[in-house]
């Protein structure tokens, strides 16, 4: 029995011009289920940088889908003038979270720690231990990374 895949599609348009263009970069069947979290886009020198959550099946929490529903976290990178887009990180498993990007630097949770890193570089540093626990939240606001348990903040840490 041969299996036929569709690509979902993914695509955007730029303001003002009625052509939808493509995200080439995620026209892959491992892509199939993923989702660009909408809340967890930025842009950096006119392109913009995004996070999506690739699950092991469609049966998943699309939000805040949990290590064993996933597969690996990706960033997206996308310049919507040119359409040029591509993979800019890959996390090699679901023990890998990303949990930020800011400025050229990717901040990587991994068994309670949270390291830093560029694109380009294998080098990951050690920015922050935290104790063991299963519900951390991590939000951003400027040059602040919020982590947070439950309802209640943990830390609130400069990242520049």
């Amino acid at each position: 029995m041969c299996h036929e895949w569709s690509a979902f599609d993914y695509s955007y348009r730029v303001e003002g011009d009625s052509e939808e263009h493509s995200i080439d970069c995620l026209n892959e069947p491992e892509y199939e289920y993923a989702r660009i979290q909408g809340d967890k886009l930025t842009t950096e020198n006119g392109e913009i940088i995004g996070l999506l959550h690739v699950p092991i099946n469609l049966r998943y929490d699309s939000m805040n889908p949990s290590q064993k529903e996933l597969k690996y976290d990706v960033l997206l990178r996308l310049d919507p003038e040119t359409g040029e887009n591509s993979i800019l990180y890959r996390a090699r498993n679901n023990r890998t979270r990303i949990i930020g990007y800011q400025d050229g630097v990717i901040y990587l949770m991994n068994n309670y720690r949270i390291y830093t890193k560029t694109a380009e570089s294998r080098e990951m540093k050690l920015f922050l231990k935290l104790p063991r626990n299963t519900s951390y939240k991590f939000d951003w606001q400027g040059d602040y990374l919020i982590v947070m348990h439950g309802y209640e903040i943990y830390g609130v840490y400069k990242v520049r």
